[in-house]
């Protein structure tokens, strides 16, 4: 029987070294997700964010934006994507990494780019942007947990039992 390595199950080579499989072929929900993370990480990281989005207008003038979060509404919705493409990447039958791990490591990803935003001279970091990213987080835990619960198939002893 080939073990295979928990943290690898994303890398894209075949590699059998001793009856161990060291990599296998990435899931593309794998690859969508460290796509994701990338993107997501520069765009937490880069001095003017709003240049990526190449919009052919402006933001309406008429919307008084400290009356709406935008910043907040935008850490906590990247965050839940993230989430949700990390359990769905990573914490999968046989071989899952534990969702406690991902939670851990996705609000570490939030809070580490917010002290990384104190070195960025435009960029500041925020305590509350910590606060949204892990509630992001947690939203995003919540809505995998409850997909995975409600759209997975039952197993054959569920299955197997009779009224």
């Amino acid at each position: 029987m080939i073990r295979e390595a928990i943290w690898l199950n994303c890398w894209p080579n075949n590699l059998i070294y001793g009856g161990l499989r060291l990599f296998r072929r990435p899931r593309p929900v794998a690859v969508l997700f460290w796509i994701y993370a990338v993107v997501w990480t520069v765009l937490l990281l880069v001095p003017e964010p709003g240049r990526f989005f190449f919009l052919p207008i402006s933001p309406p003038s008429d919307i008084d934006y400290s009356t709406v979060p935008i910043d907040k509404i935008a850490h906590a919705g990247g965050y839940f994507v993230f989430m949700l493409l990390a359990g769905a990447a990573f914490n999968s039958e046989p071989a899952g990494i534990a969702l406690a791990w991902l939670v851990s490591a996705s609000a570490a990803h939030g809070a580490i780019t917010e002290l990384l935003q104190l070195a960025i001279p435009p960029r500041e970091g925020d305590w509350a942007d910590v606060v949204t990213d892990v509630a992001g987080v947690g939203l995003g835990t919540l809505a995998w947990w409850l997909l995975r619960r409600f759209m997975s198939k039952p197993s054959r002893a569920e299955r197997d039992v009779r009224p």
